[in-house]
C-alpha cells in the first residue's frame, strides 16, 4: 500500500488513450453510446451544450485561482445556487426529517454549513490534480490495518462509501493507496455532465460500469476475483426494499453486499471527513462481511453511516432526495 502522494502521484494519472480504454466497460455495455445519451432525462442538446460550457468554464476557473480565492469564489457561487427556492427547501426539509429535535434556527445554520462545504467540494473536485498532489500534508489515513487484514485472501475488496465531503476524491485516493479499482455508477440524466464525471473518475485508472446494465455485476465480480477493488456508494435512493435510515424508511440497494458475497470479497466501509479547508481524514473500517446475512450487513452499515452524519451533518449531501 502507498501512503505518500507527492512523489508518486503524477505517475498514476492516465493519458487520453488509457482513459478511453478505462471507459470501454461503459462503452461495451451501451451507456456511452450516443443513441443512449441523446435526450436522456428529457434534456435537449441545447441544455447539454450549456452544461458543457458551464462545467468547462468552472473547471478553468478552479484551476486558475489560488486556494484561498478559489474557496471563497466557489462558496459564493454555491450560495447563489442556494437562493433557488426548491433546492433550499429540499435541504431544509431533509434536515427536518433527520434532526426533528433541532429548532429551525439550528437547521438553518446546518444548511448554511452544508452549502459552504458543497462549494468547497466543488472547487476541490474541479481541480482534483492539484489537491491530490498536496495530500501528503492534508490527508490523514486511518484503519489501514483493517485493509491489510482483509487483503489476506485472493480477491479484491469492496469499499462502500457515502456522499460526504469531497467524495470524488475517494476514487483516486483509494486507487493510490490500495491498488487498481473499478466502480458501478448510476447513469446521469445530462449527457455532457455524465461524460465529464466519468472522465474524471477514470483519470487515475478506475474501470467503470453502469448500474442498470445486466452484464455489469458479472464483470465486476470477475474484476474482484482478478484482484481489483470495487468502490460503490451506498447512500442513495435506488430500487430496493425500504429500510430505516435516520428514522424514516428509505429505498436502499443491496447490490454492493450481494456482489461482495458473490465474489467472496470483504466489504469495508470508508468514511471521508473534512477536517479543515482542503484537509481530510479517510478512515477504513473493519470488514462487515462476516457479521450475518445481507440485511444484517446493511443494518450495520446504516448504523455507521448514521453515526457519521450525526457527528458531521454538514459533510453529507443533503440535496439528494433520499426519502422519496
Amino acid at each position: 500500500m502507498r501512503t505518500h502522494f507527492k512523489e508518486t502521484w503524477p505517475s498514476t494519472r492516465l493519458n487520453d488513450t488509457q482513459i478511453t480504454q478505462a471507459l470501454q466497460g461503459a462503452i461495451r455495455l451501451g451507456d456511452l453510446h450516443p443513441a443512449n445519451l441523446d435526450g436522456r432525462g428529457g434534456h435537449t442538446k441545447a441544455t447539454d451544450r450549456l452544461v458543457k460550457t458551464t462545467y468547462d468554464l468552472l473547471g478553468s476557473l478552479a484551476r486558475a485561482l489560488p486556494r484561498p480565492a478559489g474557496y471563497g469564489a466557489f462558496s459564493a457561487l454555491v450560495k447563489i445556487l442556494a437562493l433557488a427556492g426548491p433546492l433550499r427547501k429540499r435541504v431544509l426539509g431533509n434536515l427536518a426529517l433527520a434532526f426533528p429535535e433541532k429548532i429551525l434556527a439550528e437547521r438553518q445554520a446546518l444548511a448554511r454549513a452544508f452549502w459552504q462545504g458543497f462549494g468547497h467540494a466543488l472547487f476541490e473536485t474541479l481541480d482534483v490534480d492539484r489537491f491530490m498532489r498536496s495530500m501528503d500534508e492534508n490527508l490523514t489515513i486511518q484503519g489501514l490495518d483493517h485493509v491489510a487484514a482483509a487483503q489476506q485472501g485472493s480477491t479484491g475488496l469492496v469499499f462502500v462509501h457515502a456522499h460526504q465531503a469531497t467524495w470524488e476524491m475517494i476514487f483516486p485516493t483509494v486507487e493510490h493507496v490500495v491498488g487498481p479499482i473499478c466502480g458501478i455508477y448510476a447513469p446521469g440524466s445530462i449527457p455532457a455532465l455524465h461524460r465529464r464525471i466519468l472522465h474524471r473518475r477514470t483519470l487515475f485508472g478506475a474501470e467503470l460500469y453502469p448500474r442498470d446494465f445486466p452484464q455489469a455485476t458479472a464483470k465486476v465480480v470477475k474484476a474482484l476475483k482478478a484482484g481489483k477493488h470495487l468502490i460503490i456508494a451506498m447512500d442513495q435512493s435506488v430500487h430496493g426494499d425500504p429500510v430505516p435510515f435516520l428514522g424514516y424508511p428509505a429505498k436502499t440497494s443491496r447490490g454492493a453486499i450481494r456482489i461482495a458475497k458473490m465474489a467472496k470479497a470483504p466489504l469495508i466501509p470508508i468514511d471521508l471527513a473534512r477536517t479543515g479547508q482542503g484537509k481530510f481524514t479517510l478512515t477504513f473500517y473493519q470488514s462487515l462481511s462476516n457479521i450475518g446475512d445481507i440485511e444484517d450487513v446493511l443494518a450495520s452499515y446504516h448504523s455507521l453511516l448514521e453515526s457519521w452524519i450525526r457527528q458531521r451533518p454538514a459533510d453529507w449531501f443533503w440535496l439528494h432526495n433520499r426519502w422519496k
